[in-house]
């Protein structure tokens, strides 16, 4: 576990790799459109492949919100694999 503070609160953290195949992005807007619906600009300007996940006052653990959320991530596979399995074999 990781620990730092900010303005005097404990912070508890750990790096979290990206599931095997993703990547993250970092990107930025140069321009801001002048209209709601104006086409945007939108650059990559860094990738990761881990990033590190803080807690206020806990330490990280697999039942945090953003962490389950990854879990999706390889379940979700599972399921689109199993499903492209079904149609192939249906038809």
């Amino acid at each position: 576990v990781l620990c730092a503070s900010f303005r005097g609160y404990p912070l508890m953290g750990k790096i979290i790799p990206l599931p095997q195949g993703y990547r993250g992005i970092v990107a930025q807007e140069n321009v801001k459109p002048m209209t709601e619906g104006a086409e945007r600009n939108i650059h990559v300007m860094h990738t990761f492949t881990s990033f590190t996940y803080w807690n206020w006052d806990k330490p990280p653990c697999q039942n945090d919100a953003l962490l389950s959320a990854l879990d999706w991530v390889d379940v979700s596979e599972v399921v689109i694999i199993d499903f492209i399995h079904c149609i192939a074999t249906c038809l």
